[in-house]
């Protein structure tokens, strides 16, 4: 009975060590993005690039007050264009495309033998 609850106890502070030990989540991971950049505009500017849609969340949660009287929604608006911009063009194809030709560019066969029978 004694080694039980030696056991036990041995455990326990195992497992609270370990939960002690274990790093709590940051500040950025806990906030959703759209107030990251609400945030970052009313500290004085959006510092960094987040997804579209952070932008667009962030535009239907501004304060009404802060829509009205202030540049908020469209300082968001050009950072949520400068995203898409960026996220575009970092997907860009490698090499450019094949130039198309047109069919009805190109002499018809059909005349080019005609003209040898003569």
């Amino acid at each position: 009975m004694p080694k039980r609850i030696a056991l036990a106890i041995l455990v326990l502070t195992g497992v609270a060590a370990s939960a002690a030990v274990r790093p709590l989540p940051s500040a950025d991971a806990a906030t959703p993005c759209w107030r990251q950049v609400v945030d970052g505009w009313f500290d004085g500017r959006i510092d960094r690039s987040y997804a579209p849609h952070c932008y667009s969340e962030a535009l239907d949660h501004l304060p009404a007050d802060a829509r009205a009287y202030t540049t908020a929604a469209g300082d968001i608006q050009r950072a949520m264009l400068a995203a898409v911009r960026s996220y575009r063009t970092a997907k860009a194809p490698a090499r450019a495309p094949k130039p198309r030709v047109l069919q009805s560019y190109a002499a018809p066969k059909q005349a080019q033998t005609a003209r040898s029978w003569f």
